[in-house]
């Protein structure tokens, strides 16, 4: 009984498995079917699909998962850009058009699989490209294309190019160029261009490869220009547009204002007036008599030799290629008695150098910043008989606002200043001039720069004041040439740097003006007493405050103090006089030109030849002027050839007087000239 129950159900269990297909030969089993339409066409550079997310191959039957493949069909391909997933999804983004023939075959997943293959052209039609930019504007001759300013952003930005502006925590880009915009195609794109029928590319300009119309002009004129652009699809799809470009002329011509140096009589002469703006070439002319001696070129130069003094009114005139004409200028063409010329050139630029004239007539010039700001270690020798420039001795430390003194021992004493971090420093050194060599010293006592170094009449150095990593001070020192030692004397009564200190003929030394520690502008004065020791202030203040002003012993024992900078920061003209038998300061004639790191020396003549600086709006002078004792005023003389400040001014035993170096409003120079 329990056998025949077994044998039932094990027969209903094969007629039930049997009844749901179950085996491999089911004969119920649909066979495989591709079921889905051809593929849609697409478009080259343009994601697949109608709804641009694909096209998805359907199939029946079999025995499914299904798994998807495709090949090229013979003498086809398949459609660059486009892939075939497994699951039958079809997608991507065409980058070339043309009809791509393509077989795709599915596969079910029975044992063996069952497969179906479909032959289908997917036709990619061509990319368009459309130039999307407006026209090119028009430029202006001479002046960069397409000039802007481009966004403003905060410091920091990534991506932003910042130039710190300090009024407010911002910066900006200066942009210029004209950029061309497509849309459609193959990245990336292709430009080029070239001149339309009858016309001509804008010279000066150029389109880059990437779309950037730029340059300069260099011609005026109106331009027609055929642009292109071409994508990277295969084939290349292009896209031109004509365009007319406007090429203005310069504003017209504007004559710069005019610095010239003064000519001297019977010297050689030259200098150069120049414009702004203007279409080239320019073409000078002026109307006036002229100093005899002197010629004026088309090209604005105004050279000769002078054979005759005073003031030549003339009136310059420049016009352009385009016939426009600057404003005329009127201008004065001075021919002095006595003036500067250039003379040898150094082998390094300075600026806050030394020159102190040796026993043997020739000049040592220390030390100094170059055009870069470094501190210079060599030094150089001006011969007069010559007026060359050879290398000397190199100093052991590189400095600036330091400060010489020509010994009585003919060795030069060269002490303090800055180094290159601009830190002022303690040590000081010796030249020999024979062996054109420097040796350490002991150090000062204290760190110095923009002090003051006096020769005593006891052959003992004062060295007072100055600034160092603590501030401006007060104290003071003297070097002993007899022990090559530093040793204390009594401090000032006020700390001050860029004063000036000046030997009287009682061998006293007075010392002027100069700022303080809290930055204030001094117009005390106090004298040192070599016997005591001692500073005293003097029994009466400067007429002034004033500081890198110049202090100049006259003949007749009184100092004459000259310019500076006074408690607003800006140059002044005054003048004025200490008188030694009353200990007071008395105002003397006024400058022509206000003037601050200038330099005032006295002539063999007697009168103190003031020269160079800077001006109230800190513009470098070329200007020189004479003071005469006994007028108590000014007179203008021949000027520099170059303007300059922060330089030396040395006089030689010829009587005439060298400067060298110095700062003009562009560069620190290399150059120096001789007064006579």
């Amino acid at each position: 009984m329990k056998r025949s129950l077994l044998l039932v159900i094990s027969l209903f269990a094969l007629s039930a498995l049997n009844a749901c297909g179950g085996g491999a030969s089911g004969g119920n089993v649909q066979p495989l079917t591709i079921t889905s339409g051809a593929p849609p066409s697409g478009g080259a550079q343009t994601a697949y699909g109608v709804t641009k997310s694909g096209f998805s191959l359907a199939a029946s039957g079999g025995v499914p998962p299904y798994t998807w493949s495709w090949a090229a069909a013979a003498g086809s391909a398949l459609p660059p850009g486009l892939s075939l997933a497994a699951s039958g999804l079809i997608s991507g983004t065409p980058t070339s058009s043309g009809n791509y023939n393509v077989q795709v075959t599915v596969k079910d997943s029975a044992s063996p699989p069952s497969q179906q293959t479909a032959n289908y052209t997917i036709n990619i039609s061509g990319s368009t490209i459309t130039i999307t930019s407006s026209a090119p504007p028009s430029g202006t001759f001479g002046i960069v294309y397409a000039g802007r300013v481009g966004p403003v952003c905060m410091p920091g930005t990534p991506g932003c190019f910042c130039i710190f502006m300090p009024i407010r925590p911002s910066c900006h880009i200066a942009l210029h160029g004209f950029q061309l915009t497509v849309a459609g195609g193959a990245q990336p794109y292709s430009w080029s261009w070239a001149a339309a029928p009858g016309s001509a590319l804008p010279p000066g300009l150029a389109l880059s490869s990437a779309g950037i119309l730029d340059g300069v002009p260099t011609k005026n004129g109106s331009y027609g220009v055929a642009i292109t652009v071409s994508d990277s699809s295969m084939p290349m799809v292009q896209n031109e547009a004509d365009y007319i470009i406007l090429i203005a002329p310069p504003p017209a011509p504007q004559i710069s204002a005019v610095n010239s140096p003064s000519a001297v009589v019977n010297q050689a002469y030259s200098f150069t007036f120049t414009a702004a703006g203007g279409e080239p070439p320019l073409v000078w002319s002026e109307s006036g008599a002229l100093p005899p001696g002197l010629s004026f070129s088309s090209g604005g130069v105004l050279s000769g030799k002078p054979i005759a003094t005073g003031g030549f009114p003339i009136t310059v005139m420049v016009q352009d290629s385009a016939g426009q004409n600057a404003t005329p200028q009127n201008f004065t063409a001075q021919v002095t008695a006595h003036g500067f010329a250039m003379t040898g050139t150094m082998s390094t630029a300075r600026v806050s150098q030394t020159a102190t004239l040796l026993n043997d007539g020739t000049v040592l010039v220390v030390g100094g910043q170059d055009g870069t700001g470094t501190p210079v270690a060599n030094s150089e020798v001006y011969a007069p008989t010559g007026g060359t420039f050879a290398v000397s001795g190199t100093l052991g430390a590189a400095r600036y606002a330091h400060a010489a003194v020509l010994l009585g021992t003919e060795k030069v004493l060269v002490a303090g200043g800055d180094d290159i971090s601009g830190n002022a420093i303690s040590s000081a050194e010796l030249y020999d001039p024979a062996a054109k060599t420097f040796a350490p010293l002991g150090s000062m006592g204290s760190a110095r720069d923009s002090f003051t170094a006096t020769l005593l009449g006891n052959g003992k150095v004062l060295l007072a004041g100055g600034g160092d990593a603590n501030g401006v001070q007060a104290t003071a020192e003297l070097f002993d040439p007899s022990t090559g030692s530093f040793s204390p004397t009594g401090s000032m009564n006020s700390a001050r740097a860029a004063h000036t200190a000046t030997l009287l003929s009682s061998g006293k030394v007075l010392v002027t003006g100069g700022v303080d520690g809290n930055g204030n502008v001094l117009g005390t004065a106090e004298l040192y007493d070599p016997v005591t020791g001692m500073f005293t202030l003097t029994a009466g203040n400067m007429t002034d405050q004033r500081y890198t002003h110049t202090a100049t012993l006259l003949g007749n024992g009184k100092v004459l103090l000259t310019g500076g900078t006074d408690a607003t920061n800006s140059s002044v003209a005054s003048a004025e006089l200490y008188d030694p038998n009353t200990g007071s300061f008395a105002a003397t004639g006024s400058m022509s030109t206000p003037r601050s790191a200038h330099q005032a020396i006295l002539l063999s003549d007697g009168t103190v030849l003031v020269e160079g600086g800077t001006d109230e709006n800190g513009t470098p002078l070329v200007a020189a002027e004479i003071y005469g004792s006994v007028t108590g005023l000014f007179a203008s003389t021949g000027s520099l050839q170059s303007p300059r400040f922060r330089h030396t001014a040395t006089l030689l035993n010829s009587g005439a007087l060298l400067v060298t170096g110095g700062a003009n409003s562009t560069e620190v120079m290399a150059t120096a000239e001789l007064y006579q």
